[in-house]
């Protein structure tokens, strides 16, 4: 995968992500939490991560292994959004009265 400049990769994902998740329910909030790479996935980029480490990586291994972590950020982006979906509809504590 060719470099994307950092800054037009931020300007798209902001656009991409930012309405939709702000405004999910407790339920769609909480079932965005669950959304995770499978055991075999997870397994698979430990394994390109150690070939990685050692620097063998082919070139399509280094692509699969971008495309993985370009997958993981979008789900820690989408968890944190369903999080603080979730925080809004949390019982704000009752102030005590003077």
């Amino acid at each position: 995968m060719d470099a994307v400049p950092a800054a037009i990769q931020n300007s798209v994902w902001k656009r991409t992500m930012s309405p939709e998740l702000d405004e999910l329910g407790p339920a769609a909030a909480r079932a965005v939490l669950r959304i995770k790479l499978s055991k075999v996935d997870v397994a698979r980029v430990g394994y390109l991560s150690l070939l990685a480490s050692k620097r063998t990586l082919s070139r399509q291994e280094r692509n699969e292994l971008e495309l993985y972590l370009q997958i993981g950020h979008v789900i820690t982006l989408m968890h944190s959004k369903a999080r603080m979906a979730l925080k809004r509809w949390l019982p704000r504590p009752r102030r005590k009265s003077a």
